[in-house]
């Protein structure tokens, strides 16, 4: 099943994000698998496919499927905490939104803030620029755990 999809403000590299998957999920890094093809995948409990982008900010975009025997925390609770081990900042989705750009930007310290894209940046370049901060983090989320 996939547990998280999110744009990542620097490149990482496969190693740190197995690390922090392995820290996050509670999992040995040898039950984590880091591709940039799902054609490469094999049979492992976590599974973490990157896609590379063009190295701007938030053009590495990851998805990562746990196995259903895990229990990984919610989807922000675990971007938090990615974004903390990993010291960048990630959008993550918003489903408490029906707009399709608005996302939360979990930043390094592990604070949860909402956030839009431009929308034609997104949409003609498949880029992630964030045009609108509130700066008030979400309600009972981030920075506490």
């Amino acid at each position: 099943m996939i547990w998280l999809d999110a744009a990542l403000e620097r490149p990482m590299d496969a190693t740190l994000m197995k690390n922090a998957l392995a820290a996050v999920l509670r999992v040995d890094t040898s039950a984590i698998e880091v591709v940039n093809d799902l054609s490469q995948a094999q049979d492992k409990t976590v599974l973490c496919l990157i896609h590379e982008g063009d190295g701007s900010d938030f053009s590495q975009l990851v998805s990562i499927y746990a196995k259903e025997e895990l229990t990984p925390p919610g989807l922000l609770e675990g971007g938090s905490q990615i974004a903390r081990f990993v010291q960048t900042a990630m959008l993550l989705p918003d489903d408490e939104s029906a707009n399709p750009y608005s996302f939360v930007l979990a930043s390094p310290s592990g604070l949860l803030v909402n956030v839009l894209v431009d929308t034609d940046q997104l949409d003609r370049h498949n880029r992630y620029v964030i045009v609108a901060n509130d700066g008030s983090p979400r309600c009972g989320e981030g920075g506490n755990t």
